[in-house]
């Protein structure tokens, strides 16, 4: 340079020198300058593989992009190869096999034309594959546009899908040369990306999900094994070719056994957390002001499929956001941050699901927050698919435990809705949560949340021993709150002049209580509503699910009748006894226990309350019941006499049994399809309403009966009308 007597700027990419009485100029490319430069940080810094185990199997990573930005970038070092000379240069994995490597190139060398070299290999798509339209309400005013300048690189579009020509002129403006419009759908339309997904659903039809991932214009060609691994790569090539869709060469790294994909290590064990994010809240130094707290939730979401149980885990961060004035970061949430950055350093690796198979899921409640985790079965253990957690607000946080569960299952489907849609899914829980989901009687929001459920295909079965060391840390914490535990029931009954009432007192393992207070629309003797508030209060127990409990009862005549020590001579009371047998097996265990009627003053109240109420409301369910027609309507539900149009779904749902005809027992397997069998009777599944209970001309006649309660959780007076004397 000295002698040439040249003056260089770096910052300005130039060199200049005399010639004569001239100055020459050489100027430098930005583009090569930057990626020396990047080479050399690269060198200097080299980042630790996260998957340094040597395992079999490749992974093909393409990245359709032609903006700035990238989400694919592997972890294991990569060389550039010259597949079309001079400048035609890709990424391979520096770790390939001789063979497989020669291979590998023979492929893109082969395919060299699918990728795009320059701006003038973007051919664009066909019209009649894809056409970009813009949904502009008419009559808006058009807004003048700034002074735009552009290079050939800024013009390519998301591969020139064509835009609508009746929309060009909305897309116009203005440079140094004049007015112009797009042709093409350009970046920085709000449903441009839309309108690129769905082409790449449409080319990629029949490849997602099988042996490649799209999202917008990421691409990840997925691959077990060697040896298919070029085979998808030239599917894949071919596909691209019949479309005219073209690679960006610069952004596209092939061969690699992990790499980051939509914000995730993708590697052969599973799905991987961005160890990026999660370093960054291990770094974070305790947050000092509202900024920092919110930075730090910011984080703990983006990670919340990886964190099991993330809402309780993040409790003391949103109570420290409450106080917007008086910043306070106490012990409490010092020590959850602590423990959070301890988590974060040995998050789970997620599984994805085999199409079809089936999943099991596990649910936790806390006073504060709801948690599931969807697992997978790989031989004997369980290994994560997905964690959700829920926050409970408001009303929710008042909700009983069984309700929590319950709305903890809602949340899961509709977060985790394909996964639902196309796996059978089995609940993993030793509550009474799946007779509550199956509870063709239920009210309120429960009834929202069953037919929510119901086109699901869920099965409920009790928990099992699990190996599984990624669950240790939820199962640890759940399974105190599922242990069935006895629940206390204290019933009672009252008579007087102005009617009949019943008082039930449901008290759960956990404390929580549920008052119900019934009226009794017909006169009864004090016997008779002693029976009739034994039978609600068991009805009631069942349609909570309950199946452990203990009845405490003020009236030794039905406990001593019940327990056989008492001796039966009026038939009315032999009816009831009889009936009250019935009611009992429906519980696993129950326990019927004499008190005295200090200790059941509650019920006793609510008894009162009811027979007391002269300005009633209107009954529930009008009409009378007897008790002996309880054993008459039982047996018409259940046992099914041929002839009736619910005969051959019965027949076929109980005994898988169908009729000769090919044609009609084509048809009754169809048909079976809306029905369900719910204890040996009959229920039509509904689009919008609950299970209904299928009855036929016999059964009819008995429908104006009440023995379910229809709104046993809410706390008011309800009405029952039905008279257990013989008419």
């Amino acid at each position: 340079m000295t002698t040439f007597m040249a003056v260089a700027s770096a910052l300005h990419q130039k060199m200049k020198f005399p010639v004569g009485n001239e100055v020459g100029e050489v100027q430098g490319d930005q583009v090569i300058s930057r990626k020396c430069y990047v080479e050399e940080v690269r060198i200097e810094q080299k980042v630790a593989r996260t998957d340094n185990v040597d395992r079999p199997g490749i992974f093909g990573m393409e990245k359709i992009n032609l903006i700035e930005d990238t989400s694919v970038t592997t972890e294991e070092e990569t060389e550039e190869v010259i597949i079309s000379p001079p400048f035609g240069v890709v990424k391979i994995a520096r770790t390939l096999e001789t063979e497989l490597k020669r291979t590998l190139l023979e492929c893109l060398q082969k395919n060299k034309d699918v990728f795009a070299w320059s701006v003038s290999d973007l051919v664009g798509v066909r019209r009649e594959i894809s056409e970009h339209k813009l949904n502009v309400i008419k009559g808006y005013r058009p807004i003048i546009q700034k002074k735009r300048h552009l290079g050939p690189e800024k013009d390519a579009g998301y591969h020139q899908i064509p835009l609508a020509k009746e929309d060009k002129d909305k897309v116009s403006f203005v440079t140094s040369t004049g007015t112009y419009c797009y042709v093409v759908m350009p970046f920085g339309l709000k449903n441009a990306g839309a309108t690129y997904q769905r082409l790449m659903d449409k080319v990629f039809e029949q490849q997602i999900g099988k042996n490649i991932e799209v999202y917008v214009d990421d691409i990840l060609i997925k691959t077990r094994t060697a040896d298919q691994f070029i085979t998808d790569l030239a599917q894949t090539f071919q596909t691209l070719r019949n479309y005219q869709l073209k690679l960006n060469p610069s952004k596209c790294t092939f061969g690699v056994r992990a790499g980051k994909f939509l914000g995730y290590m993708v590697t052969r064990r599973g799905i991987e957390a961005n160890p990026e994010k999660f370093q960054a809240i291990i770094s974070m130094s305790s947050p000092r002001n509202v900024q920092e707290v919110q930075r730090l939730t910011g984080r703990i979401t983006a990670l919340a499929r990886f964190i099991s149980r993330s809402a309780d885990k993040s409790l003391s961060f949103f109570k420290a956001l409450r106080k917007t004035k008086n910043f306070e970061w106490n012990e409490e949430s010092e020590k959850a941050f602590q423990d959070l950055k301890t988590y974060l350093k040995q998050l789970p690796v997620l599984n994805k699901p085999i199409p079809g198979e089936e999943l099991f899921l596990y649910l936790a409640v806390t006073p504060r927050a709801a948690s599931s985790v969807l697992v997978r079965k790989d031989g004997a253990n369980h290994q994560p698919v997905y964690f959700v957690s829920h926050v409970l607000k408001g009303a929710e946080l008042n909700y009983l435990t069984q309700e929590k569960l319950t709305l903890a299952l809602v949340i899961t489907a509709r977060k985790l809705r394909p996964y639902f849609l196309s796996h059978p899914i089995t609940v993993l829980t030793n509550s009474v949560l799946g007779k509550i989901a199956t509870n063709p009687d239920a009210s309120g929001r429960l009834v929202r949340w069953i037919t929510e459920l119901s086109e699901y295909n869920l099965k409920f079965e009790p928990r099992t021993a699990i190996k599984a060391q990624a669950l240790a840390d939820f199962l640890a914490e759940t399974v105190q709150l599922e242990q069935e535990e006895l629940w206390k029931i204290f019933v009672d009954g009252s008579s007087c002049q102005s009617g009949s009432g019943a008082g039930i007192v449901i008290i759960s393992p956990w404390g929580e209580e549920t008052n119900i207070s019934i009226r009794l629309d017909f006169r009864a003797s004090n016997n008779e509503e002693e029976y009739e508030a034994l039978l609600l209060g068991l009805k009631a127990a069942r349609n909570l699910g309950i199946s452990r409990a203990t009845l405490y009862f003020d009236s030794q005549l039905a406990i001593q009748q019940s327990n056989g020590k008492f001796e039966i001579k009026d038939d009315k009371m032999r009816k009831y006894a009889k009936a009250l047998d019935t009611a009992k097996e429906g519980f696993t265990e129950l326990n019927l226990e004499l008190i005295s009627r200090a200790e059941n003053i509650k019920a006793d109240h609510l008894a009162r309350l009811a027979s007391a109420l002269n300005d009633r409301p209107d009954p529930i369910v009008a009409g009378r019941e007897l008790v002996s027609q309880l054993e008459t309507l039982d047996y018409m539900l259940t046992q099914v006499p041929e002839g009736y149009w619910r005969y051959d779904i019965h027949t076929y749902l109980t005994k898988k049994e169908l009729p000769n005809d090919n044609k009609k027992a084509k048809e009754v397997k169809r048909r079976a399809l809306r029905f369900v069998m719910i204890d040996q009777i009959l229920f039509k599944r509904s689009f919008s309403q609950p299970l209904l209970k299928c009855l036929g001309p016999d059964e009819a006649n008995y429908t104006p009966q009440i023995w379910f309660i229809r709104a046993i959780i809410a706390k008011d007076t309800l009405t029952y009308s039905g008279d257990l004397q013989n008419t």
